[in-house]
């Protein structure tokens, strides 16, 4: 059970995780039937064990709730985009956890950082960046690779794929509204490095299933068959060394 994510959990079935979960499983004659719901219902029904798996999340996030796979799926640096003007006073993450109500970033960032981290999320990075721009946010938390791609782009609009995050049933425009400002007065900093591993039910069936999952992903490691999938949906840079 997952949220949709461009790339990594298209609601279609296909992307990153898909792939990889499906070809796990696949090896030990197991179907895998995906199911695509908002993040905290995925953790709600992994937790009570009416969905088995879902991620990826920092097992240093939610302690002993659930049980993780032994390999991360997905590495990532965490950056901050922020005027240059503010650059005197940047301390890391100590300068957001100041700063919490001035902080924007995607839906449950916050978390993935730091258990009990909350600053403003909303629900596109086109918001983000929004915010940013007219001044209702000091700061943008982001993974690195996307804030530096809005920082590379000509223009910036809705529909541009670094602001791409979680697929949703909002209505979709054909008008899209570009968004101008003076990228050379912007400059990110790195905030974190992150794993991100794959979560089970802390049960006796989870355990089961993540003893198959951790094997599974040993065998496709043996195998060097994950460097391609994360190649073909363009995530090399993302992909664990293992």
């Amino acid at each position: 059970m997952t949220p949709a994510w461009n790339g990594l959990t298209n609601s279609d079935g296909t992307g990153l995780y898909h792939e990889i979960i499906k070809e796990i499983f696949k090896t030990q004659g197991l179907k895998v039937k995906i199911l695509i719901q908002p993040f905290k219902r995925c953790l709600k029904e992994v937790k009570v064990g009416t969905a088995d798996l879902a991620g990826g999340v920092m097992p240093e996030s939610y302690s002993k709730k659930f049980l993780y796979a032994k390999k991360p799926i997905y590495v990532d640096d965490i950056g901050t985009l922020f005027h240059k003007s503010l650059l005197p006073t940047w301390n890391k993450i100590k300068t957001i956890k100041e700063n919490l109500d001035t902080t924007v970033g995607p839906i449950y960032l916050g978390e993935t950082i730091e258990a009990g981290l909350k600053f403003t999320e909303l629900k596109t990075r086109k918001q983000c960046l929004e915010f940013l721009i007219k001044k209702r946010a000091k700061y943008l938390v982001d993974a690195s690779n996307i804030l530096e791609n809005i920082l590379k782009e000509k223009s910036t609009t809705d529909q541009n794929s670094s602001l791409g995050f979680e697929e949703s049933k909002m209505k979709k425009t054909k008008k899209t509204k570009t968004l101008e400002f003076n990228k050379s007065d912007y400059v990110i900093k790195k905030l974190v490095y992150r794993r991100f591993h794959m979560l089970f039910t802390n049960n006796q069936r989870g355990k089961l299933i993540k003893k198959s999952f951790d094997q599974g992903m040993k065998e496709l490691i043996k195998r060097k068959s994950l460097s391609k999938l994360y190649k073909k949906w363009k995530f090399s840079k993302n992909m664990p060394r293992f």
